[in-house]
């Protein structure tokens, strides 16, 4: 009896306890799980690594509550682990571990950054001390050397081409007097045309210019037909002629001696005296394609011809002297062939001289 009621005893203990009618019965509380931790890449790396395979730490994350959680779990660096006899697990290769980055001296992790030839990493690199990665931005100047051969040749074509642009620009200039020489020719042959082939005086001789009203004078009688003012009109108004006035007076490298009137030109002195009592014609002084009409003077005087003296031309580009003949035509002559400062060498195609004349030639016994 005494064995019956034990019995009993022990089977409603371990029987559930009865729910009642209407009610269900509570279920488990939930056990709170612990959340994946998904693994953290570096920032700094060039390139994504593969994914980690995380079979094994699902599995041990659920396995049941009181079990060893790395019973099956490959420790890092074996190669293979074979499950105790126990767990039950077959066998299985070494987990995946994912490329170590190898550490600095300083203890980091190194970076990619010396693989990465970006512009940011070269000029990290250069203060880190590491070394200098070429780039297709890279900026470099010029060395010392470089720049003094860059300077050298500069100098040297300034110095081939200076001379040529100085004797060019010589050229241009000689070429504009004689086109300026070549209006007062034509000019003129326009004059004697209009006053029955006579030609305009020639002024003042030998003494440097100060009579300069008379009508009859060049620089009086033929501006008006090339349409400027008279000498002696643009003296009146406070404007005569000087360099570096640009105007058909002046020739463009010719020079202010300082005397009271300026004659870049001078026509030639043996033509038109004032010691004839009529000017010259035009058809009885010879053949006009040599006879000189106008030439470079000297500043100070309206009249000149070859002479050791101050009326002289002068022969002012580039050893040049520019003269203007009665036929309108211009030519240029070194100065000693045409005698500037010598004297009349009596070519027969350059004539100072006119057939006839009366007075002796000046500078001549």
């Amino acid at each position: 009896m005494l064995a019956v009621c034990q019995a009993g005893c022990q089977a409603g203990c371990q029987a559930p306890p009865a729910t009642p009618a209407g009610l269900q019965p509570a279920a488990p509380p939930n056990k709170p799980r612990r959340p994946i931790r998904t693994p953290i890449l570096p920032t700094n790396m060039g390139r994504i690594r593969p994914p980690v395979k995380t079979a094994g730490l699902d599995r041990i994350r659920s396995a049941p509550a009181g079990t060893s959680r790395w019973a099956d779990v490959p420790r890092q660096g074996c190669p293979g682990r074979r499950a105790s006899a126990g767990d039950g697990q077959p066998d299985r290769p070494a987990r995946q571990v994912a490329p170590q980055l190898p550490l600095s001296p300083d203890g980091d992790k190194l970076s990619l950054m010396k693989r990465c030839p970006s512009s940011e990493n070269r000029s990290a690199g250069k203060h880190r001390g590491g070394p200098s990665v070429p780039g297709p931005d890279r900026r470099t100047g010029f060395t010392l050397l470089e720049l003094l051969v860059v300077l050298s040749v500069i100098a040297l074509l300034v110095a081939v081409l200076l001379p040529a642009l100085r004797q060019a620009r010589q050229a241009q200039h000689r070429v504009c007097c004689m086109t300026h020489l070549h209006q007062w020719a034509t000019a003129a042959i326009m004059y004697a045309l209009d006053y029955d082939g006579y030609l305009p005086r020639r002024g003042q001789g030998v003494q440097p210019t100060t009579i300069i009203d008379r009508p009859s004078d060049w620089f009086n009688a033929l501006p008006p037909l090339l349409g400027h003012k008279r000498f002696v009109d643009r003296v009146e108004a406070g404007q005569p002629p000087r360099p570096p006035e640009r105007s058909l007076w002046i020739c463009p490298v010719a020079t202010d001696p300082g005397h009271t009137y300026f004659f870049a030109y001078a026509m030639n002195m043996m033509l038109s005296t004032w010691w004839a009592d009529k000017p010259d014609r035009i058809d009885n002084v010879g053949p006009v394609h040599t006879m000189v009409f106008m030439a470079d003077g000297p500043g100070t005087h309206c009249s000149t011809v070859p002479a050791r003296a101050p009326y002289s031309p002068v022969a002012r580009h580039l050893g040049q002297v520019n003269l203007a003949f009665l036929d309108g035509h211009v030519a240029s002559f070194s100065g000693p062939y045409v005698g500037c400062g010598l004297g009349d060498p009596h070519h027969p195609h350059i004539r100072w001289v006119v057939p006839g004349t009366g007075w002796p030639e000046p500078g001549q016994p």
